[in-house]
């Protein structure tokens, strides 16, 4: 009988570790993937801001433009374009940033509240949305690019 009572215990305690080892994993995850999604949305939001910057001030070059001679036209008009292609993009991704921060701020919110299931299942959306966000960025990046060498083309040409 003690023998029995023995074995019941220790198998109750190999269920109880057994059952608590996911959940100690899965804050270690949750605490890694926080991390990570916190990296990715610094990454984002220095993006954005630069992305912003940059419009800004292509925006004012691109008014100085307004009497460039007509044989540049056909040039200022395709940096136009790329330039309007460009502040729209950076328009999504500063949309997109703001989403990205108060969603981070829900995650937090509820972590705080010990509701970390929720939070969890939040972070996963985010860091799926995070992961296309990171690819509008870059695809603005490469639009930026095109930009920045019609800029110099027009700079170069006394536009």
């Amino acid at each position: 009988m003690r023998k029995l009572r023995l074995i019941s215990c220790l198998i109750v305690g190999l269920l109880c570790c057994s059952l608590l080892a996911p959940v100690a994993s899965a804050a270690s995850t949750f605490t890694a993937d926080l991390d990570l999604y916190r990296t990715h949305n610094k990454t984002t939001s220095d993006a954005a801001h630069e992305l912003a910057a940059y419009v800004t001030a292509e925006v004012l070059f691109a008014h100085s433009l307004k009497g460039t001679t007509p044989q540049y036209r056909l040039l200022v008009r395709t940096y136009l374009t790329a330039l309007d292609q460009v502040n729209s993009a950076t328009r999504r991704v500063v949309r997109d940033q703001h989403a990205s921060g108060r969603l981070l701020a829900d995650i937090l919110a509820l972590a705080t509240e010990k509701r970390v299931e929720a939070s969890w299942i939040l972070l996963k959306r985010g860091t799926a949305g995070q992961a296309r966000f990171l690819t509008t960025i870059t695809r603005t990046r490469l639009l930026v690019v095109r930009c920045k060498l019609l800029h110099t083309q027009l700079t170069q040409m006394g536009g």
